[in-house]
């Protein structure tokens, strides 16, 4: 570029080069350069102060520029709201989960085709979708499948009830709650746990308790308590299909459980089975 008036500046405590302006490789003769102060401190005598003087916004235009009316950005006086808590308790009846889909804020370990969980419109207890659980040999642990839900509870009462029906062929079916808090990486202490067998064994507190009829709903209940002065046992009621309900009260499996930090559902066989999970609800304090 070319041209430029350069006029009136006043310029010191920097290096200049009087000879030659750097910009765009142009020289002094391809502009107007003049009364322009290079060089020239405040304290000398030399100083152009009714340059300076004149130095800021013309008269005209300070109206304009001056005040300078800034704008507070809204975003940065934004107060976070106060969200309720998430309730820990559930009561999941699947009907607002799609096909093939698992409800949310549980996770799933060990999963893959033909091995996992999953909301299917096959069959329900009530309405028209459970939760399947698929299983099938090759997989690179006895426990996997297994879904976890992980939450909280130090003081009061738990309730967990469900449906239950096993799948042709049947699989191999455990629930139970853990306490991992204060414990070394991957310990953890099981209190409340029963498995069911594919052919209908419900086995708790070492032996069985009852026996779920292959095609139908059966209904399970664990109760229990943690906390400071509450039992080391939990109570298991179970209604087999359309029998009449069993109650036993059993010990946790780990006397040093003492708090609820996670309830897991886990299929356990190594061969291509099924079972059926509606209706659950689970109860805590919150």
């Amino acid at each position: 570029s070319t041209g430029f008036l350069v006029e009136d500046n006043i310029v010191y405590d920097v290096d200049w080069n009087n000879s030659q302006i750097a910009q765009n490789r142009n020289t002094a003769n391809d502009h107007t350069i003049r009364n322009n102060s290079l060089g020239v401190k405040p304290d000398d005598p030399a100083f152009p102060k009714n340059i300076a003087a004149r130095a800021g916004v013309e008269k005209e235009w300070a109206g304009v520029i001056f005040p300078v009316r800034l704008t507070p950005n809204p975003v940065y006086a934004m107060q976070w709201p106060t969200l309720p808590q998430v309730p820990q308790s559930l009561n999941l009846t699947f009907e607002d989960v799609p096909v093939g889909m698992m409800p949310r804020r549980w996770s799933l370990a060990g999963a893959t085709e033909g091995a996992t969980f999953a909301v299917t419109d096959e069959l329900a207890a009530a309405g028209q979708r459970s939760l399947k659980v698929t299983d099938k040999p090759g997989l690179g642990k006895s426990f996997y499948p297994y879904a976890m839900y992980r939450f909280k509870t130090t003081q009061g009462a738990v309730a967990l009830e469900l449906d239950f029906r096993q799948g042709d062929p049947g699989g191999d079916a455990c629930l139970e709650f853990r306490d991992y808090q204060d414990k070394a990486p991957g310990a953890f202490s099981v209190g409340p746990s029963l498995t069911i067998t594919p052919d209908g064994k419900l086995n708790a507190g070492g032996k069985t308790q009852a026996e779920l009829p292959a095609g139908q709903w059966s209904h399970l209940k664990i109760t229990f308590a943690v906390g400071e002065g509450a039992p080391k046992e939990y109570e298991l009621t179970a209604t087999p299909g359309s029998g009449q309900p069993v109650t036993a009260r059993l010990p946790f499996v780990k006397p040093d459980f003492t708090v609820v930090t996670d309830l897991y559902v886990i299929s356990g066989g190594a061969t291509a089975a099924a079972f059926y999970l509606d209706n659950l609800k689970l109860t805590v304090p919150e």
